[in-house]
Parts: C-alpha cells; structure tokens; sequence
C-alpha cells in the first residue's frame, strides 16, 4: 500500500510501501557482467550473443550514465534498430565536439584567472580530463565546473564578466550579487555561446572543503596556465559523494568508470581516504562504492576491511540504484532532504536570483517551479511502479547510509 501524507509544509512521507523485487525491475546478473565487460574491455567478443531485450537495457543503463561512447566502441551500437543507431551516433558526435567547445572554454577561462592571481579547483570532469583520460570521448562535459573560496568571489566574478560571462537568469553586476548559504554554489554564469559555468563555493560541507584546500597540488601546464587539483582520495570521495547521496543516485555508471580509472591510474592512500570520508560522515557510502568496483572489476587491490561484506542487504539496491535509477532529483529532495522545509525562505529566493529584494515575479515563479515538480512527481509515484519503487530505494539507501 501506498500512502502519501502531506502537510501544511509541504512535508511529504511515504509509509507501508512494501519493496518487491522482482525481475523485470532489476538488473540481472548475467547483464550486470556484460555491462562491466564494456567498461573494462570493450572489444570482448562476449557480447557475440545478446538478446534484444537485454540489448535494451544495456543501452538504457549507458545512456543514463552518459556513457553512450562505449556503446559504440563495443560495437553494441551496430545491433540497434537503424534510426535509433543514427540518433545515437549523431548524439555521441555532437556531445564529443559539445566537450571540446567547453574545453577549450575552460583554458580561457583558466588563463584569465590566472592572470588576476584568483585560485580554483576545476572539478569532476574536467580533472579527470585534465590528468586521468586524456581523451574527451572517454569523459564528457556539460559545463565548466569550479570551486572559488568565498573570499575571492567578488574578483572572481569580475574577471568573469570581463571575459564575457553574466549571470543566466538575471542582470546583476558582480558588486550587486549577494550570496545565500542555502545552496553550496552561486547561480549559473553563461557567455554568449551558451557555455555554463557553475561556481561552487563549497563541496559536501565546511570540513571537506578544508581537506580539499589542505591535500590540493598545483600542477603547471605552461607559464601562462597553471591549476590547483584535489588530491585523488578527495577526488574519489566528491565523486562518489556525487554519483550517489548528492541528488539521489542520478549520475549513474560514469561514476563507477571515472572512480575504477583513478584507482588503475594512481596509488591511493585507502586509510587516509576511509578517515577522510569518516571525518564528514560518508564511510559507509565510501565502503560501499568500493565493494562494488572490488566485486566487480580485477586488478585492483582494496584491504577487505575497507569492504562491505556481500551478504549485505543494501548492497544489490546500492549497484542497482547507481547503474539505473528510475526516481528523479525532485523526489529526492522530496524524502529524503530536510531543508525542503527551507523552499520558501529568504535565503532560498536569494540562492536563486542574488538579488537581495524579492520580486512578485521571484516569489510566484518559484512557487510554480515547486508546485509543477511535486505535482508531477505525486503522479509518476501513483501511476509508474518503477519510479515508486525507486523513490523508496532511493530513500531506503539514503537512510542507511546517513544512519551512523
């Protein structure tokens, strides 16, 4: 039975749903082998026999991971229906030159911050670009990512627009931008190319954010650009944070491939990554995400008393969850995130706008946003069994892992 109580804050609980695992909703076995075999080794000729429906949900579980790319590599993509084929190698093509456009981005943007002596971290994949893949076909990205210490906002979004950047949504100067601690980043900068910066002013919480600043190095790529990098144990922590607790497991596989490659790539230091994790609150995600790659991939060497054993109740849902999940964001900050009782607060308006007045058009087009989102997701929850199944493992999990 599913029940959905709702209050006067908008607070929204699910009760008495019982979790049926059945197999048409969850990965099997001998799929989940596959699915792995192409991230290790594409070309494996064990992929000779493979049945529609598993061919489709193979293509499912890389999309939702934006790991398209290894479809093709694999050659997978050849036994796809002709016009989904197409779409999906002019999809896979346009991203690639999306990526390099946004790259490219990147080092301008880099050499201007530079310039004005203004430190940042680039994050996730442009670091992973930057020193793991060297090939933007393995490693997309959407946008420029950036973490800035508070301190140096202000010059920091001056040089900013000084190179052609505004905020998306409004007309704020930097001088007149003023900063909510309700979001961990400041609304979206873009150019008159459409390319996005998102500038994040913390990671996780204050505590990560020193660990960050403490282990980070700063590596030279000429005398004009130089970055400062996370160390690879700080790396791990924010992607697998990310791919998992951050939004409610919506980041799918490409977590795994990018946390697999840093441990093939480099000597990780696992007793300090477990106490840093520890310190923040995130061991037993951590655990459980290594369990995983140590479950399922060869050659890489993890003490068991970093693991989960396998027995473990949680750990199925865990895999599932990460390599496809039916749930959205929306739910996830629905159940399971406790400043939604925060969605119409001062400091919520002003993480959105910056702007330190709110306006009749701030107030009722949030109020739409939310109200259209909660609506759509009572919906989905009612009449798809997936996403209701999902939303509770989501939560679940979540519970689980916070559960200390």
């Amino acid at each position: 039975m599913l029940k959905i109580c709702i209050n006067s804050t908008f607070s929204v609980r699910i009760n008495d749903y019982i979790l049926t695992k059945t197999k048409n909703l969850n990965i099997t076995e001998d799929t989940k082998k596959k699915i792995y075999k192409i991230l290790e080794d594409p070309h494996t000729s064990d992929l000779v026999e493979i049945s529609p429906k598993e061919l489709d949900q193979v293509q499912n579980v890389f999309s939702f991971g934006r790991c398209e790319y290894f479809l093709k590599k694999s050659g997978l993509i050849q036994k796809l229906p002709q016009q989904k084929k197409k779409e999906l190698e002019q999809f896979i093509n346009s991203r690639k030159i999306n990526s390099l456009k946004i790259f490219s981005e990147f080092i301008k943007v880099a050499h201007a911050l530079n310039s004005k002596k203004i430190t940042f971290i680039p994050l996730k994949g442009l670091h992973l670009n930057l020193e793991i893949y060297k090939n933007l076909d393995f490693r997309n990205i959407r946008d420029i990512d950036l973490l800035v210490k508070h301190e140096s906002l202000l010059p920091y979004l001056q040089c900013m627009f000084a190179i052609g950047y505004k905020f998306k949504n409004s007309d704020l100067q930097p001088n007149e931008f003023k900063f909510s601690t309700y979001h961990y980043d400041i609304p979206a900068l873009i150019n008159e190319h459409g390319i996005h910066v998102e500038t994040h002013l913390k990671i996780i919480d204050s505590k990560f954010n020193e660990l960050i600043y403490e282990e980070s190095y700063e590596k030279k790529f000429s005398d004009t650009l130089s970055v400062n990098l996370m160390s690879n144990e700080n790396l791990i922590i924010h992607l697998i944070y990310h791919g998992t607790i951050k939004n409610g497991f919506d980041n799918g596989m490409i977590s795994i491939f990018d946390v697999v490659s840093i441990l093939k790539s480099n000597k990780i230091n696992f007793p300090f990554l477990i106490d840093s994790a520890d310190s923040i609150g995130l061991k037993k995600n951590i655990c459980f995400f290594l369990s995983i790659i140590n479950l399922r991939f060869d050659g890489i060497d993890i003490d068991q008393k970093f693991l989960i054993k396998k027995d473990s109740p949680y750990l199925q849902n865990y895999e599932d969850l990460i390599l496809m999940n039916y749930a959205d964001e929306f739910s996830f900050r629905l159940f399971n995130k406790r400043r939604k009782y925060y969605a119409f607060s001062y400091e919520a308006f002003l993480s959105e706008s910056g702007r330190s007045k709110i306006s009749l058009s701030d107030l009722f087009g949030r109020i739409f946003r939310i109200g259209s989102s909660f609506l759509k997701t009572i919906f989905s929850i009612s009449i798809n069994k997936r996403y209701r199944v999902d939303v509770k493992r989501v939560k679940e999990i979540t519970n689980y892992l916070q559960d200390k």
